[in-house]
């Protein structure tokens, strides 16, 4: 709401006149701090030339970028070789204190790093310096200055890190092979596609560390950094020892004095954001001595970084916080999120469509005219790495995130071109003209690639070893971790896979500290570390900053309820301020882990006024705002004075010369904080009006008018003071003045110059002036609808009359005539006020339709919001019921699926695949028929090949295959026991005969499980007795007219050996099916995924025992079947080879009579002949007088037999045993492993991991709940 007051001047002492304007609606978009730093920095920074420094090895800075310091300082390029004398050059800025380094306030040097690896320091320090320094600085606590750094290899430090030396062009031709690959999980070839563009590029990197004597490639990794850091500490220290000398002080007592230092080791106060955590926690626990104060901000998992197979767990929010944009978005409505559409049920309608989105631009990119008139391609994986990059800063760029994605949905592609341009698209214009240019020119912002890989590969574990299938699993699994961000995280540590160079100095660990000593004592840190996270954080989530803190002695946590990368770099949050500003001033961290509130989030307009709203109304409604204007010398700064009860020192001959600014807040702590917006763009009277900033406890302090006078100066004006120094009347610039205090009324005053008028003819005396004014308070004159006040301020010479006496003097003045004869309520500050209050509130009666609809409309929405969240599960009752309810949906699942009872629950016509039974006897039928029709390695005599084979079997030539078109089952590589494999993987599992298809380990969690697929070949038909014959031959004891049961177990497990491989891939098969019905039944039982994918990883080691022992339990069957005797006590055995060997009696009988009664019938034989074709024929089928073939047909009588019962035996035990007992009806079955009884015997601990609210739901509940609290009231009070 903004208030315009007029102000009339009137010719005599201390009387003014106020019209009173009508209140306007006002509203106003604020940016964030950062934001408004950064622009205040790029207007005022200019050109400097790194190369004119000299590069020393004592400290020695320079003016630089108007307002800066910079140096260039010399260290050893190999820390670990002191007989190396080869150096590097590291680029230091420093923005100086607003205090000298000889004030006693003065808490010296806060080192900060962005990032990376690769982050300039040099770039980052003049977009955060003042924003630090501002949230440090605190009234009654220490000023510091801000020192940022190029680490070796980057930006201004040399030499560079530069795999390309220079060559810009082929930088850019690098990033045009990576186009088209769709990352390194888009294709089945673009993971070896890029393993050999990996190489090449390291090739590159080996061949510019053979052309530079000082390569930097070996000598680049963080504990180098880290002792640069030691020795930059220490120069600094030298360098303010060296001034103060010259001054004639000792630097030791002023550290004293200042509480900065209490002994002569120079120590560390830093701020690291990102990879600057990871340089933070080296530095502290490879110099813990060494430590002042750190605070680690957005934290990496140390132990991930150095000692884990890379960075896989950085990005488990990211997805979440994806998510979070389309609540945020859906929440914020069409006004704030472009994305919105009327016929929009939930958030989820939003992520549906921007998802389907990105997978279209996965199937079919976009081909277009890119920038500079250069054909693109955009891709899915190009919109993504966009997506995530905006991630990291929502505040700023959500709502343009909707923006863009918005209208490139509606086919309007300019905006995302240029956002990708220079990324995903690049820019080959750039290459060439900077092709002929020196190396240091072109490199230093463009290398920083080239800085990170040689960062992350050195410091981490080597893993040039591994192969493709290693690389694939890798890729797989951080893609699992994040669909947005997984491929493009993955190429991170995939750089690494042929790093050519091994680092000088390795560190791995412990990353700790001992405890904390303030007496600064030699090897301990004089306070504890802080680290600090957002609740959402794309690529530093929360839990590694819980799990860093607890690893160092005494560190907490703050946790800042908002979301992004990087908290203290531009949040904006009394709380975290206060934290900060305490843990710098004394060392001391929370008690506790702590949480700070946002002062307002991505989808606000209004950041100034969230606070001061959010907890009644929880939206953002504008703060009232008073403009004051009048005529020259009116009394506009009295009146403000009266009213906000802030003196506004001046000296009888200054008036109002500049506009004041007076921001009041309430808050917690009292201050007082004054400081200059300039107008001018002088590089000068920029300088001068940045540096200007004065902070008083409270109002009462002596000493604001000298402060004002400073202030007055500063901005150009001219006091009159020094006559050799010419000044303006007037000037451009703001003062602003920030009142904090527990009892200050969130307002904000303007105070500007006046105007100059010639006095009205004709109104020369005071009773004059004094009858015009009762006339126009009267309304005889100008008459305003909203009329006049009258008000009485101090006189000019009055510089001492407090605010009560003046509010006692007014009333004095005003009781005498003729200004008693006015009404009351125009009269004096009082009036004015009431009637201030009730324009505001006639306002505001004219708005409460409007608020009461809004509020409405929000109230239903948070309603809407919070019913989608489910019933609450924070204590461990609450979360047991749910646990509860979820196992008995799902036992209930599982018996109607074991029992065929299809028709009970709809679920089951929704999801064939939850049919369990019915495909359970399905893969068991196909395992029968394959085993009987496919299982023995050769024919058996006797039998007829086609006819006895499953479906899908045909006959080629000599042998039986199954046909090629067909993908059994059993699929495989080569088998175990020599058989020729089908080359096919997992995927492929399908069954010949089987309705639906096998599903697959996706995320390969059952590989230490299952068996290698097999393809199952048909039957040879080689002659079985020749085989028979010569393993007889091979095998043969002193046996008397028989043969040994040996022979026929050797012959049976060869003949049987397909048995093994077919056995152990139908049991995977099972397993995958019982496998994937579980998850399937589990997301219907739980459909909260949180809860859902916490749940299966309790209950996942447990699977995989069970499914082990399925696996144990085949093996079992097959070491009976093949490794004991071949044996059998079925009767049906020794009736069936009586059979056999009567069969072929009857055969011979039948032959003879045949061949005796064609002999009667044409001639006589001689009983001599006759004997002869007997003979023939008896030797023909049972060997004649050759035993070995008497033999090897016994053997064979005895091997069918055996087979045929073995077979059924083992068809129905692994049915039996395995697939029905252990994997589906047997007490200890995958199926059991989810029941009631599991709930009940759950510990709370257990109970909180698996089903405890997040926290980050938590709190959201918790806020719904306040936010739709605080409307029904504020509901309540508008229907008054």
């Amino acid at each position: 709401m903004l208030l315009t007051l007029a102000i009339m001047r009137v010719s005599i002492a201390g009387l003014t006149l106020l019209p009173l304007v009508k209140a306007m609606a006002f509203g106003a978009t604020f940016g964030t701090t950062f934001d408004a730093i950064d622009d205040a920095t790029s207007a005022r920074f200019s050109d400097f030339d790194w190369d004119a420094v000299e590069p020393k090895a004592e400290l020695e800075y320079h003016d630089c970028y108007n307002e800066y310091k910079c140096a260039r300082l010399e260290v050893p390029l190999d820390w670990k070789n002191e007989s190396d004398t080869r150096r590097a050059t590291i680029a230091i800025m420093k923005l100086p204190a607003v205090v000298g380094e000889d004030d006693p306030a003065f808490g010296g040097s806060v080192f900060t790093n962005p990032g990376g690896p690769g982050g300039s320091g040099v770039q980052f320090i003049p977009r955060i310096a003042h924003h630090l320094q501002k949230t440090m600085d605190k009234p009654g606590k220490k000023h510091y200055e801000i020192i940022s750094f190029d680490p070796r290899g980057v930006g201004q430090s040399t030499p560079a890190a530069d795999c390309y030396s220079g060559n810009i062009l082929a930088r850019q031709g690098t990033s045009l092979e990576t186009r088209g690959t769709l990352g390194l999980g888009g294709s089945p070839e673009s993971l070896a596609y890029n393993y050999a563009l990996t190489k090449a590029t390291n090739r590159r990197c080996s061949r510019a560390d053979e052309l530079v004597e000082e390569s930097i490639f070996k000598y680049i990794g963080t504990p180098n950094v880290v002792r640069d850091m030691v020795e930059m500490v220490d120069q600094i220290d030298a360098l303010r020892s060296k001034e103060a000398a010259t001054r004639g002080q000792s630097w030791l007592e002023l550290k004293k004095r200042s509480g900065s230092g209490n002994d002569e080791t120079p120590r560390l106060q830093y701020i690291g954001f990102s990879y600057g955590t990871v340089l933070g926690n080296y530095f502290a626990s490879m110099y813990p001595g060494r430590v002042h104060r750190v605070i680690l901000d957005s934290v990496c998992d140390i132990e991930d970084y150095a000692h884990g197979p890379g960075w896989l767990t950085s990005l488990r929010y990211m997805d979440p916080l994806f998510d979070e944009f389309f609540k945020g978005c859906y929440e914020a409505g069409p006004e704030y999120c472009e994305l919105v559409r009327e016929d929009d049920a939930s958030w989820t309608d939003i992520s549906r469509r921007v998802w389907d989105y990105l997978v279209s631009l996965d199937e079919l990119p976009l081909g277009l005219i890119g920038p500079n008139d250069v054909n693109a391609v955009i891709t899915g994986s190009d919109v993504r790495g966009l997506i995530g990059s905006m991630m990291y800063s929502p505040i700023e760029t959500f709502k343009l995130l909707a923006h863009v994605l918005d209208r490139s949905m509606d086919g309007e592609l300019e905006e995302l071109v240029d956002m990708l341009a220079g990324s995903a698209i690049p820019n080959l214009e750039t290459g060439c003209s900077a092709f002929d240019a020196p190396a240091n020119k072109t490199t230093n912002l463009l290398n920083r690639r080239d800085v990170l890989y040689s960062v992350i590969c050195q410091d981490g574990e080597d893993v040039t070893d591994k192969d493709l299938a290693y690389w694939h699993k890798y890729v797989k699994e951080m893609r699992s971790t994040s669909r947005l961000w997984g491929d493009m995280w993955a190429s991170l540590r995939f750089a690494c896979s042929s790093w050519p160079f091994e680092s000088n100095w390795k560190f791995n660990g412990p990353f700790t500290t001992p405890k904390a000593d303030p007496a600064l004592s030699e090897g301990n840190p004089s306070a504890p570390l802080l680290f600090l996270a957002n609740r959402f954080d794309p690529v530093t989530p929360v839990t590694s900053a819980r799990a860093m803190a607890h690893a160092h002695n005494d560190a907490q946590l703050i946790v800042f309820e908002s979301m992004g990368h990087g908290v203290a770099g531009g949040a904006r949050s009394e709380c975290l301020a206060k934290h900060l500003a305490e843990y710098m001033d004394t060392g001391k961290v929370p008690d506790e882990e702590t949480i700070c509130e946002p002062e307002c989030g991505p989808w606000s307009d209004v950041c100034e006024t969230y606070q001061a709203t959010s907890q009644t109304f929880s939206m953002d409604y504008p703060l009232s705002r008073m403009v004051v204007v009048g005529d020259q010398s009116a009394g506009k700064s009295s009146v403000l004075e009266s009213l906000t009860g802030f003196h506004l020192p001046r000296s009888v001959s200054l008036c109002t010369r500049h506009a004041t600014e007076i921001i009041c807040r309430r808050e917690d702590s009292q201050s007082v904080t004054v400081s200059i917006v300039p107008h001018s763009s002088d590089t000068k009277d920029l300088e001068r009006a940045q540096t200007f900033r004065r902070t008083l406890e409270t109002l009462q302090e002596d000493g604001f008018e000298s402060i004002f006078e400073e202030a007055a100066e500063i901005m150009g004006i001219d006091l009159g003071k020094d006559k050799a120094k010419a000044g303006s009347v007037f000037s451009r610039d703001i003062l602003r003045v920030e009142i904090s205090g527990p009892n200050e009324q969130h307002l904000t005053v303007i105070d500007v110059p006046g105007m100059f008028e010639n006095e009205t003819p004709g109104l020369t005396t005071t009773s004059d002036i004094e009858l015009v004014v009762v006339d126009l308070v009267n309304g005889k004159r100008r008459d305003l609808a909203l009329g006049y006040c009258v008000v009485k301020n101090r006189g000019a010479d009055d510089s001492s009359t407090g605010i009560e006496e003046r509010h006692w003097k007014e009333k004095v003045f005003f009781a005498e005539r003729p200004w008693s004869a006015l009404p009351d309520d125009r009269l004096g500050i009082p009036a004015l006020r009431a009637r201030i209050h009730g324009l505001l509130m006639s306002r505001t009666k004219s708005e409460i339709p409007k608020v009461k609809d809004e509020i409405s409309a929000r109230l239903k929405t948070k309603k809407q919001l919070l019913e989608a969240m489910g019933a609450s599960h924070s204590t461990p009752e609450e979360q047991r019921a749910l646990l509860g309810r979820v196992a008995s949906r799902f036992v209930q699942l599982k018996l109607y699926a074991l029992d065929a009872y299809y028709t009970r629950d709809t679920v089951f016509q929704e999801q064939p695949g939850l049919k369990l039974i019915t495909r359970m006897r399905e893969l068991n039928e196909v395992f029968s028929k394959t085993l009987y029709g496919a299982g023995h390695t050769r024919i058996f005599v006797g039998e007829i090949s086609s006819s006895s084979l499953p479906k899908g079997h045909q006959v080629n030539g000599g042998g039986t295959t199954l046909e090629p078109e067909v993908n059994s089952m059993f699929a495989s590589e080569d088998g175990e026991d020599g058989e020729p494999g089908g080359g096919t993987v997992r995927d492929g599992y399908y069954c010949v005969d089987c309705t639906f298809t096998i599903p697959d380990d996706e995320l390969s969690e059952l590989d230490t499980v299952l068996a290698e697929p097999y393809d199952c070949i048909a039957p040879l038909e080689d002659d079985i007795l020749q085989h028979i014959e010569e393993e007889y031959l091979t095998s043969r004891g002193y046996e008397l007219g028989t043969f040994g049961a040996e022979v026929v177990s050797g012959i049976f497990k060869e003949q049987a050996k397909k048995w093994r491989p077919l056995t152990r891939a139908h049991v995977s098969n099972a397993i995958l099916v019982v496998d994937r019905f579980i998850k399937s039944n589990l997301e219907v039982a739980c459909p909260e995924e949180t809860i859902r994918s916490s749940l299966w990883m309790f209950v996942s080691d447990e699977l995989l025992q069970r499914y082990q022992a399925a696996m144990e339990h085949t093996e079992l069957l097959l070491g009976v079947e093949f490794q004991g005797r071949a044996m059998t006590y079925n009767p049906a055995f020794e009736k069936a080879l009586a059979r056999t060997k009567t069969e072929r009696v009857k055969n011979l009988h039948a032959e003879e009579k045949t061949l005796l009664s064609w002999d009667r019938q044409d001639y006589v034989l001689s009983d001599t002949a006759v004997a002869d074709k007997l003979t023939s024929l008896f030797n023909k089928h049972i060997g004649g007088n050759d035993p070995t073939k008497k033999t090897r047909q016994d053997i064979h009588d005895v091997l069918h037999e055996y087979y045929k019962i073995a077979r059924d035996r083992f068809v129905d035990v692994v049915c039996q045993q395995v697939v029905d007992h252990c994997l589906l009806f047997g007490p200890r079955s995958p199926l059991s492993a989810l029941s009631d009884q599991l709930v009940l015997q759950m510990k709370p601990a257990e109970l909180e991991d698996v089903a405890g609210e997040d926290v980050a739901d938590r709190d959201r509940r918790e806020a719904l709940t306040r936010d739709i609290d605080g409307l029904n009231k504020a509901l309540k009070i508008l229907r008054f």
